[in-house]
């Protein structure tokens, strides 16, 4: 009971040089690599520093749960998941800013 279906393979040409143009970004992207000054580690630092949205993402969630009364184990797991993930973002920065320290640090007794 084989069915033969047609599909439309037409793309629209704006799409098509959209595509077109956004591959040309990323490979150029790609091809460049970035220059890695002590200037260029401490911004990335800074960033993950500066990068709370997460967190004050989950905390909007949190607050918009509502526990349906005595018993409610649905609410108590949100709220964990939610705080896990959290938890496991912080984990990540953590290890992302030791990485920029031990650039930092190589790139300090190049100096």
């Amino acid at each position: 009971m084989s069915e033969n279906k047609t599909v439309n393979t037409h793309v629209p040409e704006e799409v098509t040089e959209a595509t077109a143009t956004e591959q040309t970004v990323v490979e150029a992207t790609a091809t460049e690599q970035p220059v890695l000054t002590m200037e260029y580690v401490l911004g990335k630092i800074e960033e993950i520093a500066n990068d709370t949205s997460h967190i004050h993402e989950a905390i909007d969630i949190i607050s918009k749960i509502r526990s349906t009364g005595p018993g409610d184990v649905g609410t108590q797991e949100q709220t964990k998941a939610i705080a896990d993930i959290v938890r496991c973002r912080e984990t990540t920065n953590q290890r992302l800013i030791a990485f920029y320290e031990k650039l930092y640090d190589d790139l300090k007794s190049q100096n």
